[in-house]
């Protein structure tokens, strides 16, 4: 969790350097909390669901076998993007083979 809140504080700190309006840093700052909270969610459902709870009242009223679904939901998301991914690396790497193949003839 460290790792992730010196992520956040890191993404902000290079943000700053830049001219950016209010406006948007305050958007962007927005996007990165919902970023770190999201992968904390992920990484533990049990953590992710209390700083769900102690950072917005709403969620509060939530119940707690709807957040349990989405947190397997996000984990089956997750594991769905791992296979995807590795199923376009691996196709990338044939593909990379074939043209070196080409390559090679000519």
């Amino acid at each position: 969790m460290t790792v992730l809140l010196f992520l956040k504080e890191s993404v902000n700190e290079v943000l700053r350097l830049h001219p950016i309006k209010p406006h948007w840093m305050f958007a962007l700052d927005n996007l990165v909390r919902s970023c770190v909270q999201a992968a904390i969610t992920v990484l533990s459902p049990e953590l992710g669901e209390h700083i769900a709870n102690h950072s917005s009242p709403s969620t509060v009223n939530s119940s707690k076998s709807s957040k349990t679904n989405e947190s397997y939901d996000v984990r089956d998301q997750v594991l769905q993007l791992r296979t995807e991914n590795s199923r376009l690396w691996q196709e990338l790497v044939d593909v990379q083979k074939q043209y070196q193949a080409v390559v090679s003839l000519n």
